[in-house]
């Protein structure tokens, strides 16, 4: 994925796995059959992970959790956790055809965001005067911004440094007026 998926070939692929080429075509079909496995397999690593850090968390606190988890796999030295985000910044970069699978997938994350916030209303822990579809938006472009720029510049500054501000700011996007800031 240095190259991109338009960058790369089967047999590139083939080779860098320690296979022919054409095992990797029989075991996929084609080269975007397999970049759709691999991002099958990236959303199922970020939902399960997400999944395993909200027990327990709603609201303000779950969109939180969700947060760091997403820039924490972003960094993992697993190249799955950045799947996604090369699919996704080609498809903005290359013709339509690629588009709606990833539009489909924001649309998804944006809903889980969306139902995470309302839960937040609901509880207290997230303003009430909060809209919940453009907050989803704009933590959606926070996210895929910061990390993004770690996957473009990997001596991109203090990553942990980077990690608490955009904590910060969701919390301070997030939480009522009068709720003191969680410790």
């Amino acid at each position: 994925m240095e190259r991109g998926v338009e960058g790369t070939s089967l047999a590139e692929i083939g080779r860098r796995a320690g296979y022919s080429h054409g095992l990797v075509h029989r075991r996929f079909g084609s080269k975007d059959a397999l970049v759709e496995r691999l991002n099958d397999e990236a959303v199922a690593l970020f939902t399960d992970t997400c999944v395993a850090q909200l027990s327990g968390r709603r609201g303000a606190g779950a969109v939180m959790a969700v947060a760091e988890v997403y820039l924490r796999l972003v960094q993992d030295p697993d190249p799955i956790g950045r799947v996604h985000l090369v699919v996704w910044g080609e498809a903005v970069a290359s013709g339509a055809e690629k588009r709606p699978r990833r539009a489909s997938w924001d649309r998804f994350f944006r809903a889980s965001l969306i139902t995470l916030i309302r839960a937040g209303i609901e509880d207290g822990s997230v303003r009430a005067d909060i809209d919940p579809e453009a907050t989803a938006v704009v933590v959606v472009g926070l996210l895929r911004g910061v990390a993004l720029q770690f996957m473009l510049d990997p001596a991109s500054g203090n990553r942990a440094g980077a990690l608490q501000v955009l904590l910060g700011s969701l919390d301070a996007m997030l939480r009522p007026a009068g709720v003191p800031a969680p410790a």
